[in-house]
């Protein structure tokens, strides 16, 4: 949608756009008659575009913070936390409802900007993580369900779907799902791009993941996956490279990571780091041993707008708060 579209630009740096119309743009849209529910009553269905809307509320706010509109990002920062009335909080899971292109599993874990509130639904993380098992066959599927473990990954909903570990301190689980997908749903033959590519968005999944990094619309974070590259290369304002160290090339958990020969514990990285080039050395075993497991290696969420602004002004250049 076009909130995540001109919040992109604005992390990113990109001149010569007039950010205050933009602003009014993004704010017109959502307060548009057409969306009078979400606005007046905190949920529309299908209770997916709550989720959508609240995002995008999100990042009206963040916008409007930056450009000193700050009676207008406080109005949004509260319309983003509306993202809580599509779930069930005696579950966790999604509301009964209609959606498109997908269901309630395919929904119910997307990356947002409240992440640590999401997992705050579940009486632990590992609870959340056994939903997330659950949805991708680690254990007994659902009843009824005949799909295997990787079914998704056909469409936009689930893409951010198997990076969401990482949020709760499992990243060798994101690095098993993630390699999966690309070895399973991938090819070259007349199938290999599942969902028929739509548009190409799942062969810019692949790319990404297959570098190793996994970026987060309209955010400044860049999650890190499972390369399958030896060396990858991004070119933007100066050379900033990912190298995988392994043995084999089965070998898929990250055990250990340096950022420009500094230890980097959590699982992510920013824009302003990509931008600012260097290399990201990242050490593969054939098994886990707990790398970005740590409660001080979550990845930031945003739940009001103090935190909007200062959480990565103080995050030095390895993800680790400052003093």
């Amino acid at each position: 949608q076009g909130h995540v579209t001109i919040a992109d630009a604005f992390v990113r740096g990109i001149k010569g756009i007039d950010w205050h119309r933009a602003l009014r743009l993004m704010a017109h849209s959502i307060n548009k008659d057409v969306r009078h529910e979400f606005v007046e009553k905190g949920v529309v269905h299908p209770v997916s575009h709550t989720l959508d809307l609240a995002y995008a509320s999100f990042l009206t706010a963040r916008l409007a913070s930056a450009l000193g509109e700050l009676g207008m990002a406080k109005t949004f920062m509260e319309r983003a936390g509306y993202w809580r009335n599509a779930y069930d909080l005696g579950t966790g899971m999604l509301k009964e409802s209609t959606f498109y292109e997908g269901g309630m599993w395919n929904y119910a874990f997307r990356l947002s900007h409240d992440m640590a509130g999401r997992i705050a639904m579940f009486p632990s993380e590992s609870s959340f993580v056994e939903q997330l098992d659950l949805f991708f066959g680690f254990k007994e599927p659902w009843p009824g369900w005949k799909g295997t473990r990787f079914e998704g990954l056909n469409n936009e909903p689930d893409f951010d779907t198997p990076y969401a570990y990482i949020y709760a301190g499992r990243h060798d689980r994101t690095a098993e799902v993630v390699r999966a997908a690309m070895d399973n749903k991938f090819s070259t033959t007349a199938g290999g791009l599942p969902g028929n590519d739509d548009s190409g968005a799942l062969s810019s999944w692949y790319v990404w993941s297959a570098i190793g990094l996994f970026p987060v619309a309209g955010q400044e974070l860049f999650l890190i996956g499972t390369p399958l590259f030896e060396r990858a290369a991004l070119r933007l304002e100066r050379l900033f490279q990912v190298r995988a160290w392994r043995d084999s090339p089965d070998h898929q958990f990250v055990v250990r990571a340096e950022l420009n020969g500094r230890p980097l514990h959590g699982a992510f990285i920013t824009w302003e780091t990509l931008r600012k080039g260097g290399v990201l050395d990242l050490y593969l075993e054939e098994r886990a041993n707990g790398w970005a497991s740590g409660a001080d290696a979550r990845p930031p969420s945003f739940s009001n707008l103090d935190s909007l602004e200062k959480v990565f002004t103080n995050l030095d250049e390895t993800g680790t708060q400052r003093a």
